[in-house]
Order: structure tokens, then C-alpha cells, then sequence
């Protein structure tokens, strides 16, 4: 992947436990932030680059950005 391409996923999420997802996330070294209905994840490492996303209750939707 060219280091200037952002690849984004987006997947059905439908009722996902908010508090287990978040437990889920930090325990795999996402840094995790409730914003409002949002809740929004980043983790970056030398491997796979910059990635963040964010589940609003519906959607989980992803991006990755190699730097």
C-alpha cells in the first residue's frame, strides 16, 4: 500500500456491548475515547502503521494510514 493511500472498512456492528468493546480495545493497546454516542480508538506501531476508528451503536468503521 502507497504510504498516501487511507484504507477504510466499515462493518455492521449491531448491538455490541460498549463496555465489553471498550475492555476489548485497551486490553489489545487501543487508546479509547467515549465521545458522546461515538466511541473513537487509534493505536499506531511500526508494523501496521496509524489506525483509528470509531462505533457509533450500528457501524464499526476503520481506517488505516501507513506514515
Amino acid at each position: 500500500m502507497p504510504c498516501n493511500e487511507v484504507r477504510t472498512t466499515s462493518v455492521a456492528l449491531e448491538r455490541a456491548d460498549r463496555d465489553l468493546l471498550t475492555k476489548a480495545l485497551q486490553s489489545d493497546k487501543w487508546q479509547v475515547l467515549a465521545d458522546g454516542d461515538l466511541l473513537r480508538f487509534t493505536r499506531y506501531d511500526i508494523a501496521t502503521g496509524y489506525v483509528s476508528g470509531q462505533y457509533d451503536g450500528h457501524n464499526l468503521l476503520m481506517r488505516t494510514r501507513r506514515v
